[in-house]
């Protein structure tokens, strides 16, 4: 979705700087457009590092989910190879 947005606004401007200058308006247009394209940009990175930040979560939920796992499977493996090594 980010790279739509992000493609959405680059072609944009693209189709800005191909119009001139007579079509970009006045420079009090141009700030203001330049204003919008900064915040969309910055609102589609927050989202982007949002998605990033609950990813990563998620996987570090995992892998101390399956170092728990594992561990127990350890000691399983320990006592049954103690038993066996007494008997």
């Amino acid at each position: 979705m980010e790279r739509e947005q992000s493609s959405r606004l680059r072609g944009q401007v693209r189709e800005r700087e191909k119009a001139g200058p007579s079509a970009q308006g006045t420079p009090q247009m141009r700030s203001f457009q330049m204003g919008q394209l900064l915040s969309q940009c910055s609102q589609d990175m927050r989202e982007q590092a949002d998605r990033v930040e609950d990813a990563l979560a998620r996987r570090v939920a995992e892998t101390e989910e399956a170092t728990r796992t594992l561990e127990g499977q350890l000691k399983e493996v320990r006592v049954i190879s103690l038993q066996r090594h007494c008997t």
